[in-house]
């Protein structure tokens, strides 16, 4: 039947923004879509702090400044939207 949903609607379920290489290679835990909103802003707050954090030389590992950067922006973004439901 036409309009009704299981759980496979194209609408968007709660998109978490990937780990990137870096935070990969630091084991960086990343909140699951089907965590509550306040531990997906929780997450991305950490996260953000972590990778400012590693810009301004608190990393062990040499960062790529300008991927942690567009991983920053990313982040930033996805808590806005986030914060505006």
């Amino acid at each position: 039947m036409k309009g009704m949903d299981f759980g496979n609607s194209p609408v968007r379920q709660g998109k978490v923004v990937p780990a990137s290489k870096h935070e990969k290679s630091k084991n960086t835990s990343v909140a699951e879509s089907s965590d509550s909103k306040a531990e997906k802003i929780n997450d991305i707050e950490d996260r953000i702090d972590f990778l400012r954090e590693d810009l301004k030389g608190g990393s062990t590992g040499k960062a790529s400044v300008m991927g942690v950067g567009k991983q920053i922006t990313k982040l930033e973004a996805e808590l806005k939207k986030l914060r505006a439901k």
